[in-house]
């Protein structure tokens, strides 16, 4: 009980149940309710502190039971983020309470906003502090154009133009995994393919794609590891 338990930024506590400890539990990793991209509820009980770490929220509807939640027993400290996992296309005004607790005098620092891209679309998040829980409601629903474009220099693809087939080539410091995907928009932010289980050798082949200006993003879950430009001839 004099102890304490810290999840190090490199850590993750994943699942659904109840998390139940007699020290203080201080999170620097990422906490991730249910199983990555599948809904769950986790509690936990005693002393929680979000020190600069992350929970990584799913979301696939508004109903009860379509998002993940994390309910506290006691008066949690949080100051980190959230990462939003978006499994369908909320309307403005939507709202999601996904964190709640049962004392009162805790403390809720988060950003002001988190974002998440589904289909395109980038939504924008309010995150609100409330006296025993933390809310989500969608603020701006925008497309994602060729604005919100930055080039990774250690992610591109090669040739640039592309004619019909090019290869991506990756950062030094990225691992393969499951989790691993590129997803390549055309111009107006619209996804027009989808490449799962990613390696270091992953071909990109045009098919029938018509020519003009596209990007692809790098991407491990709902983090964003790197964005590249694509012209197609």
């Amino acid at each position: 009980g004099t102890s304490t338990f810290t999840n190090f930024p490199s850590g993750r506590i994943v699942g659904s149940g109840t998390y139940d400890i007699t020290t203080t539990l201080i999170n620097e990793g990422m906490v991730v309710p249910g199983e990555e991209s599948q809904i769950g509820t986790l509690d936990i009980t005693n002393n929680f502190a979000l020190n600069g770490g992350s929970i990584q929220l799913d979301i696939s509807g508004t109903a009860s039971g379509a998002f993940d939640k994390i309910a506290i027993i006691g008066s949690p400290d949080m100051n980190g983020t959230l990462a939003i996992n978006l499994q369908f296309a909320p309307q403005l005004d939507d709202e999601f309470t996904v964190i709640t607790w049962n004392l009162n005098g805790s403390n809720c620092i988060f950003p002001e906003t988190a974002t998440s891209i589904y289909d395109g679309l980038v939504y924008t998040f309010e995150i609100n502090c409330n006296a025993n829980d933390v809310t989500l409601r969608v603020s701006e629903i925008s497309i994602l154009g060729v604005e919100d474009i930055t080039s990774s220099p250690q992610f591109y693809i090669q040739p640039n133009p592309v004619t019909d087939d090019a290869v991506f080539v990756f950062p030094s410091e990225w691992v393969p995994s499951e989790e691993i995907s590129i997803v390549i928009y055309n111009f107006t932010g619209q996804e027009v393919m989808k490449l799962s289980n990613v390696s270091e050798t992953t071909s990109f082949q045009r098919g029938n794609l018509p020519a003009g200006l596209y990007f692809a993003q790098l991407r491990e879950s709902d983090r964003l590891l790197g964005t590249s430009k694509i012209v197609l001839e």
